[in-house]
């Protein structure tokens, strides 16, 4: 008999935690990166992001490429229990097309 992991007290506990962890790495970006990793996730393409937060196209690409670096950073501090979680990543990539 298969159950539904939906209904699984452990997997709820697990896919619970996760959400948590994940909220806390998007916390703790910059609001720029956190903005453009926001954005992608709901669809938009760096094109639209661009016009969105006012910036050109490969600004846009530079704040995803450092906020997944500092994604996957803060992920692996708090899987090797180093991280508390309370501070920002500095803004490296962040400067702005003029």
């Amino acid at each position: 008999v298969e159950v539904d992991p939906a209904h699984d007290p452990e997997w709820r506990a697990m896919a619970h935690r996760e959400s948590e962890l994940l909220e806390r790495a998007l916390a703790a970006l910059t609001e720029h990166h956190r903005v453009v990793v926001e954005l992608t996730a709901t669809g938009h393409s760096y094109g639209e992001i661009a016009q969105i937060v006012g910036c050109c196209e490969n600004t846009v690409k530079t704040r995803m490429f450092h906020a997944r670096l500092r994604l996957k950073q803060f992920l692996a501090g708090i899987a090797r229990g180093e991280l508390s979680g309370d501070s920002r990543f500095d803004g490296g990539g962040l400067a702005a097309c003029r």
